[in-house]
C-alpha cells in the first residue's frame, strides 16, 4: 500500500484546485486483495528470483534484456488500457504521482506515456520521483529519452538526484521529498499502544534464509526482553507470506504475532499509527513512521532507505542485516529518548508543499 499512500497524497493536494483522476501505471483498476498461500512454490519463485537478478545485472551490462512472455503482455495490455483511459479523459496534463519511477520496469510504460502526451501536445510532471536500478545502455538511453522529451515540463526526484540531473540537459531538477511525509495531515492516527511493529518485506537483495536468520534473532530478543511485538506488513501478498514463514519456522502462532494485512492505504496508516514504535524495511512504513513522529529503526535493503534518512538527518538509525539485535535495540532507545527536530520537519514540510505548489501553477497556467 506504499505507492497508494503516495498517490492518495498527491491526489489530496492537486485535487484542491483541480479536477483529478488515478491511472495506475500497472494497470490495476483497485488495491489487490488475493493472497499467496503456497510456501513452497514461494519459496522456489523468490529463490529464482534472486538468481535472475544476479544474471539480469550481467545481460544488461552487454545490452541484453529480460522480458518474460507475461511480462511483455502486461506492457502491451497496460499501453491499450492507458489509451482508452487516455482519450476518454483528455487530460490538460499528466502527473507522475511519485515512487521509484525510474528503474527498469518503468521505463517502457513511462516512455509510452510520455510520447503519446507529446504527440497531442499535454505536459507533464514528474512530482517527488525516486530513482532506482537502471541497468545497461538500453535503459540508460530510454531514460535518457523520456526525461528530456519536450513534454517533459518539470522534475522533481526524493532521491538519485544527481543521476537524474546529469541525464537532463536543459531541464532544471528539483530536490524534494517523497510527498507521503504529509500523510499526517489526511488520514487520523489512532491511540499509540505499547506494541513494537516488525515490518516485514521479501527482498531480492537478501538470499531467504539470510532474511529468515535475521528477523528470527530480532524476535528472539524481543521474547527475551519481554518486548511487546507484532509482525505486519505494506499489504503486498508475499510479504504477508513470508512473514507467516518466518512464525512458522519458529513454531509461532500466526494469529498471535501477525497482523492481517491492509487493504488500503488509510488501513495501513491506521495499522502503523498504532505501534509505539517500528523496526522495518518497506521505505513507506518508514516514511509514515516520520510522519506520524513514531520512532523507527529502518533496516536497509537498498539506496533509497538509505538516502531518505540521510535527507531527514537520521542516517544513525538506517542498519543492515548483519546489525545485531543488542545494538538496533540500543539505537531503537535511544532515538525513543531523543527529540523530534521540530524546525527540521517544518523545512522538509514547506519544501514539499513548495514542490506541489510549483507544479500546481505550472498546470493552470
Amino acid at each position: 500500500m506504499g505507492d497508494g499512500v503516495i498517490c492518495e497524497t498527491v491526489d489530496y493536494l492537486f485535487s484542491k484546485e483541480n479536477e483529478t483522476f488515478l491511472l495506475d501505471i500497472s494497470g490495476r483498476t483497485k488495491y489487490e486483495v488475493n493472497n499467496v498461500l503456497n510456501i513452497k512454490g514461494f519459496i522456489c519463485s523468490k529463490k529464482y528470483e534472486h538468481f535472475k537478478k544476479m544474471i539480469k545485472k550481467v545481460l544488461n551490462l552487454v545490452g541484453g534484456r529480460i522480458q518474460s512472455q507475461r511480462m511483455r503482455s502486461a506492457i502491451d495490455q497496460y499501453k491499450k488500457h492507458f489509451q482508452e483511459q487516455f482519450y476518454r479523459i483528455q487530460p490538460d496534463a499528466i502527473i507522475f504521482a511519485g515512487g521509484q519511477m525510474f528503474m527498469g520496469c518503468f521505463l517502457e510504460q513511462i516512455d509510452f506515456i510520455v510520447k503519446t502526451a507529446e504527440i497531442n501536445g499535454i505536459p507533464v510532471f514528474f512530482n517527488a520521483c525516486g530513482c532506482g536500478e537502471i541497468n545497461g545502455f538500453i535503459e540508460q538511453k530510454i531514460l535518457n529519452s523520456i526525461l528530456n522529451n519536450s513534454a517533459v515540463q518539470y522534475i522533481s526526484v526524493r532521491d538519485g538526484y544527481d543521476i537524474i540531473s546529469n541525464i537532463c540537459m536543459d531541464k532544471e531538477v528539483t530536490d524534494t521529498f517523497d510527498t507521503a511525509v504529509l500523510i499526517s495531515q489526511i488520514y487520523k492516527a489512532e491511540n499509540r499502544t505499547e506494541v513494537l511493529g516488525l515490518g516485514i518485506m521479501i527482498s531480492t537483495s537478501h538470499s531467504i534464509n539470510t532474511q529468515v536468520r535475521f528477523w528470527k534473532k530480532i524476535i528472539r530478543y524481543c521474547i527475551k526482553n519481554e518486548i511487546k511485538f507484532q509482525l505486519f506488513t505494506n499489504g503486498a501478498p508475499e510479504d504477508q507470506l513470508f512473514a507467516y514463514l518466518i512464525l512458522k519456522k519458529m513454531g509461532m502462532s500466526k494469529s498471535d504475532y501477525l497482523i492481517k494485512r491492509p487493504n488500503t492505504p488509510q488501513e495501513l496508516v491506521s495499522m502503523i499509527s498504532k505501534y509505539k514504535a517500528i523496526i522495518s524495511m518497506r521505505l513507506h512504513s518508514l516514511i509514515i513512521a516520520y510522519s506520524l513522529e513514531i520512532p523507527s529503526i529502518a533496516i536497509s535493503w537498498g539506496v533509497k532507505v538509505e538516502q531518505f534518512y540521510n535527507k531527514i538527518q537520521r542516517s544513525q538509525y538506517c542498519c543492515g542485516m548483519r546489525t545485531k539485535p543488542e545494538k538496533i535495540f540500543d539505537l531503537m532507545d535511544d532515538f525513543m529518548r531523543g527529540d523530534y527536530d521540530k524546525q527540521l520537519r517544518n523545512n522538509i514540510n514547506r519544501n514539499i508543499i513548495k514542490n506541489i505548489r510549483t507544479i500546481n501553477d505550472m498546470v493552470n497556467l
